[in-house]
């Protein structure tokens, strides 16, 4: 994973198939994406479900949730990566972590204020 780019690359074989698959922060996932997978249908332009993805990014926001892009790429027999791979991929869904906030956190907060953190 780089910070740069906030997502991290990995190559998965099975016989001479080789996947790309990316994880990382929704913007820079959907940045490499265009194309994303659909219910029981085949994939579809990006494009076409933007607005649909930025919807599901606010309400698992809303619910407190930490949200990471996932996508693939079918690199046929390619069988070695580089940063430059990380295009034309396909958006295959979220990865949702729930992140509670600490149960001292209004005590950190408020000795922050104190110390004249804003």
């Amino acid at each position: 994973m780089t910070f740069l780019r906030k997502r991290l690359s990995i190559l998965v074989s099975h016989d001479s198939t080789h996947l790309l698959v990316t994880k990382g922060a929704l913007p820079n996932i959907l940045a490499v994406c265009s194309s994303a997978e659909i219910a029981n249908g085949p994939p579809v332009e990006i494009a076409a479900v933007q607005e649909r993805i930025q919807q599901h990014l606010v309400n698992f926001s809303h619910q407190g949730f930490r949200i990471l892009g996932v996508a693939y790429k079918n690199l046929g027999d390619q069988s070695v990566l580089s940063k430059n791979d990380e295009i034309g991929m396909t958006f295959l869904g979220f990865l949702v972590l729930f992140d509670p906030p600490k149960p001292d956190i209004v005590k950190t907060i408020n000795s922050l204020k104190e110390l004249g953190v804003s």
